[in-house]
Protein backbone atom coordinates (compact mmCIF):
# COMPACT_ATOMS: atom_id res chain seq x y z
CA UNK A 1 0.00 0.00 0.00
CA UNK A 2 1.15 3.01 -1.01
CA UNK A 3 2.02 6.02 1.60
CA UNK A 4 -0.52 9.01 0.30
CA UNK A 5 0.42 11.20 3.04
CA UNK A 6 2.56 14.68 2.89
CA UNK A 7 5.41 15.41 4.02
CA UNK A 8 5.54 18.20 6.85
CA UNK A 9 7.07 20.70 5.07
CA UNK A 10 4.76 20.10 1.90
CA UNK A 11 1.76 20.16 4.03
CA UNK A 12 2.77 23.91 5.43
CA UNK A 13 3.39 24.96 1.49
CA UNK A 14 -0.46 23.32 0.59
CA UNK A 15 -1.82 25.42 4.12
CA UNK A 16 0.13 28.62 3.35
CA UNK A 17 -1.32 28.41 -0.28
CA UNK A 18 -5.01 28.78 0.68
CA UNK A 19 -5.68 29.52 4.33
CA UNK A 20 -9.35 29.85 3.57
CA UNK A 21 -9.22 26.33 2.62
CA UNK A 22 -8.56 24.74 6.03
CA UNK A 23 -10.23 27.92 8.16
CA UNK A 24 -13.68 27.45 9.12
CA UNK A 25 -16.21 29.43 7.31
CA UNK A 26 -16.18 32.45 9.48
CA UNK A 27 -12.81 32.59 9.41
CA UNK A 28 -11.50 34.69 5.92
CA UNK A 29 -7.87 35.35 5.41
CA UNK A 30 -7.26 39.13 3.86
CA UNK A 31 -3.95 39.46 1.96
CA UNK A 32 -2.32 42.63 2.53
CA UNK A 33 0.26 42.65 0.57
CA UNK A 34 2.78 40.57 -1.98
CA UNK A 35 1.07 37.99 -4.20
CA UNK A 36 -2.25 36.32 -4.02
CA UNK A 37 -0.87 32.84 -3.70
CA UNK A 38 2.45 33.82 -0.89
CA UNK A 39 1.59 34.44 2.78
CA UNK A 40 3.81 37.27 3.55
CA UNK A 41 4.17 38.95 6.79
CA UNK A 42 1.31 41.08 7.98
CA UNK A 43 -1.60 39.14 6.44
CA UNK A 44 -4.39 39.46 8.37
CA UNK A 45 -6.94 36.55 9.77
CA UNK A 46 -9.57 36.76 12.43
CA UNK A 47 -8.66 35.32 15.84
CA UNK A 48 -8.67 37.73 18.62
CA UNK A 49 -4.65 37.24 19.28
CA UNK A 50 -5.05 40.13 21.60
CA UNK A 51 -7.77 42.51 22.20
CA UNK A 52 -7.18 45.85 20.10
CA UNK A 53 -10.55 47.21 21.63
CA UNK A 54 -12.24 48.10 24.40
CA UNK A 55 -15.24 45.40 23.19
CA UNK A 56 -12.92 43.09 22.56
CA UNK A 57 -10.90 43.40 25.53
CA UNK A 58 -14.60 42.66 27.53
CA UNK A 59 -15.56 39.72 24.78
CA UNK A 60 -11.74 38.44 25.18
CA UNK A 61 -10.97 38.62 29.04
CA UNK A 62 -13.34 39.52 30.95
CA UNK A 63 -16.42 37.17 29.18
CA UNK A 64 -13.92 34.61 27.87
CA UNK A 65 -16.33 34.51 24.88
CA UNK A 66 -13.99 35.46 22.01
CA UNK A 67 -11.44 33.29 23.67
CA UNK A 68 -13.41 30.22 23.24
CA UNK A 69 -14.44 31.46 19.41
CA UNK A 70 -10.80 31.46 19.45
CA UNK A 71 -9.92 28.11 20.38
CA UNK A 72 -12.38 26.02 18.82
CA UNK A 73 -11.85 28.07 15.34
CA UNK A 74 -8.03 27.28 15.35
CA UNK A 75 -9.07 23.63 16.98
CA UNK A 76 -10.77 23.34 14.02
CA UNK A 77 -7.98 24.74 11.53
CA UNK A 78 -5.95 22.43 13.10
CA UNK A 79 -8.13 19.28 12.16
CA UNK A 80 -8.84 20.06 8.33
CA UNK A 81 -5.03 20.97 7.64
CA UNK A 82 -4.39 17.70 9.16
CA UNK A 83 -6.54 15.65 7.26
CA UNK A 84 -5.36 17.56 4.38
CA UNK A 85 -1.79 15.75 5.20
CA UNK A 86 -3.13 12.48 3.92
CA UNK A 87 -3.80 9.21 5.86
CA UNK A 88 -1.96 8.75 8.99
CA UNK A 89 0.64 5.91 8.81
CA UNK A 90 2.45 3.47 11.39
CA UNK A 91 6.39 3.64 10.95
Amino acid sequence: MADDSLSPAALIDLVAANLDRSSPEMAVFRKTRGASDELCHGDRSPGWARAGDRLADVLYNKLRLAKEIQLNMWSHFCVRAACRAGPLTRR
